[in-house]
């Protein structure tokens, strides 16, 4: 099976092939062993679990454990490869007496150029069950033009899987390769770098765009420190720093006005009432002084006095009158008296037992 991972730079992408040859040729069945192996807590088995032979493009100095045959490409564009696959051949040199001086040197070049695989090679040298890990792979099996005649090592690809090999290809970006070995993707792995953390996607077939992971299965990805000493990526490894968007800052801070408008109006709410306490008597304002017992209290409009029950220090709004609100004795405090009848004329007139006068207020008064 082809598998694809892309990525940004820094997003991750050799740290996940370390991780998953460590799980492929040391752990067991368990995920959560393999899991512990690659975080140090155990100790992976000195034995490997899996026989099959690896070969690995673009990725100098990787250790896990196993060996494995690297191999290089012909392209230009691989500083990598053109560096170290630039073998020279030296010229033959003869001394004087006729006797070939450098053949060992010449042995050993020749000998060293033929064990150079080439990517571009791989039916040719590739065993049965072979593993090939090729870092950078848009540098070798680039894009071609419509119409264009398809190299054989890309047309090979078609039944690669008649000998159970594998391919493990590292890009960053899908579009960035050969249309023919996207439609041969059966797995695709995208790595995304972020200010949340990194994260896996996963599909079946090769992604076109990336930017859309509603379709994907989405895992957390995790890298650990230790692993950057198991392989040499780069020269020199930089931590990326990614910033919360604004929207985030916005958001908490509305989370924290809310929860502070909200703790107000529960603790307005939560708050018993208080009871009300009865209001001071001025000593200082005139009281209202009894009736005299010769008044007439059953003169017409007069409010009969009733004991209230309640309690005494609270105030009784229960009024004397049912449609008159303001004979409630709550209210006694502010009914003032504002005049006094007195007589006004004295048309006095005779009863069997009394003689009376007329009042100021139209009432009658005895005299």
């Amino acid at each position: 099976m082809i598998t694809l991972i892309t990525g940004t730079p820094g997003s991750g992408k050799t740290v996940w092939i370390f991780s998953e040859l460590v799980r492929l040729f040391f752990a067991s069945v368990s995920p959560v062993h393999s899991l512990l192996i690659f975080l140090k807590l155990i100790k992976a088995p000195k034995k490997q679990l899996v026989e099959r032979d690896v070969y690995v493009h673009g990725i100098p100095d990787l250790d896990f454990g196993v060996s494995y045959t690297t191999v290089y490409c012909r392209s230009p564009l691989c500083d990598v490869c053109q560096s170290e696959a630039d073998i020279v051949i030296p010229e033959p040199l003869f001394n004087k007496n006729g006797e070939y001086a450098n053949w060992r040197e010449v042995e050993a070049a020749e000998a060293k150029r033929d064990s150079i695989r080439y990517v571009e090679d791989w039916p040719e040298w590739a065993t049965v069950g072979a593993l090939i890990i090729i870092d950078e792979v848009q540098r070798i099996w680039r894009p071609r033009s419509a119409g264009s005649t398809v190299p054989p090592e890309i047309s090979a690809l078609e039944t690669h899987r008649h000998k159970g090999i594998d391919f493990w290809l590292i890009s960053q970006s899908p579009s960035l390769l050969d249309m023919n070995i996207r439609r041969l993707v059966g797995r695709h792995i995208h790595l995304v770098s972020s200010w949340r953390g990194r994260t896996q996607h996963e599909w079946a077939e090769c992604k076109q765009s990336t930017s859309s992971t509603s379709d994907a299965i989405s895992r957390p990805y995790v890298m650990k420190k230790s692993v950057f000493t198991k392989f040499k990526s780069s020269s020199l490894h930089t931590k990326l720093e990614k910033r919360p968007p604004l929207a985030i800052y916005v958001i908490a801070i509305c989370l924290v006005v809310l929860a502070w408008i909200g703790h107000s109006i529960y603790k307005r709410h939560a708050t018993p009432d208080l009871p009300v306490e009865s209001l001071p008597v001025d000593s200082s304002k005139p009281q209202s002084q009894p009736l005299p017992n010769n008044l007439n209290t059953t003169v017409e409009g007069a409010i009969p006095v009733k004991h209230s029950s309640v309690p005494a220090g609270a105030f009784d709004f229960t009024p004397r009158v049912k449609s008159r609100a303001e004979t409630a004795p709550a209210y006694d405090g502010m009914l003032k008296i504002q005049s006094v009848p007195f007589p006004e004329t004295c048309s006095a007139w005779t009863t069997e037992t009394e003689k009376h006068c007329s009042l100021s207020n139209r009432s009658a008064y005895a005299v």
